[in-house]
């Protein structure tokens, strides 16, 4: 982010040799789909199933060893909409988790740290103690799941209901690390503190989930966080692509100003992409009648 630049002393390849002329590329990162896919291929992974016909070739020529696991999606329903991901998606982005047992997790992302609230809700039928460690058990594990869906990373600080017994603080201790067993990270928690909060670390390596797909909104000074442009034109184009089936003369397609500069910035060979591939022109009108968040898709004659 704004931190000062760090030095690695672990290379990773062979160094070049010295160049006399401007900073050049050494080498090319794999295409993020294809790194997804190796990071993910073992023995765990069953299907794959691909909305994308030069996607699934790349994929199938990239990672053989799994070519028996891809299936191309051919539903007219987009895949992430037909999977529910895209709720699950905006799901991991709302700063509140509910919990079965009625209580709920608060997940605020700050400049120095994570902090996570856990609120016991409402238990029916318990005792205040037996509620306050139920909720805690549960708490613990949604938040390993939370850090790891979330990718959060440095200091995390967790206020959970307090407990004054030793003994159910080690449970709830216990299955915090059990819910961050599979983590390939560097995790360290440091405990209890006096005051009842849990402090753990867990290695960054990139931003988390939340910030990769936000932007800081100029409208508050960057107190808070809107959609990130080009997230809102993707969804805008995946909803684009999955409408033209049905129409003939074309589509209007209307974003806010944000969103436009990116449908005609980086995000332009997208929707040409959509365009060839559907068969359907996509004409794009820029209004602030549209929220940044919005878009609105309308067929022409």
């Amino acid at each position: 982010g704004n931190k000062g630049a760090k030095l690695d002393a672990r290379i990773a390849e062979e160094a070049p040799p010295p160049l006399d002329a401007a900073p050049c590329l050494i080498r090319r990162g794999d295409d993020p789909v294809v790194a997804l896919m190796r990071a993910a291929s073992g023995p765990s992974l069953h299907h794959i199933t691909v909305d994308d016909a030069p996607t699934l070739a790349a994929l199938l020529k990239a990672v053989p060893q799994a070519n028996g696991l891809f299936t191309l999606w051919r539903g007219e329903t987009p895949l992430f909409q037909a999977e529910g991901l895209d709720e699950e998606i905006e799901a991991v982005l709302s700063p509140h988790v509910p919990l079965r047992s009625g209580g709920r997790l608060a997940i605020e992302e700050t400049a120095a740290l994570v902090a996570i609230d856990v609120d016991i809700g409402g238990l029916a039928g318990a005792s205040a103690r037996s509620a306050a460690l139920a909720c805690n058990l549960e708490a613990a594990a949604e938040i390993g799941r939370q850090i790891l869906l979330r990718e959060l990373a440095g200091l995390i600080v967790v206020d959970f209901v307090p407990l004054r017994r030793p003994a159910e603080r080690e449970r709830v201790l216990t299955a915090l690390r059990e819910a961050l067993a599979a983590d390939d990270r560097r995790l360290r928690i440091g405990g209890w503190t006096r005051l009842g909060l849990l402090e753990l670390v867990r290695e960054r390596r990139e931003p988390s989930l939340r910030r990769q797909l936000s932007t800081f909104c100029g409208a508050c000074a960057g107190d808070g966080l809107v959609q990130d442009a080009r997230w809102v034109a993707g969804q805008a184009l995946r909803a684009a692509r999955a409408g033209c089936h049905t129409v003939i003369g074309g589509s209007a397609l209307s974003v806010s100003p944000s969103v436009a500069a990116a449908l005609r910035g980086s995000l332009a060979a997208a929707l040409r992409d959509v365009e060839a591939r559907t068969g359907c022109p996509i004409t794009l009108r820029e209004t602030t009648a549209v929220p940044p968040a919005g878009f609105l898709i309308e067929a022409l004659e």
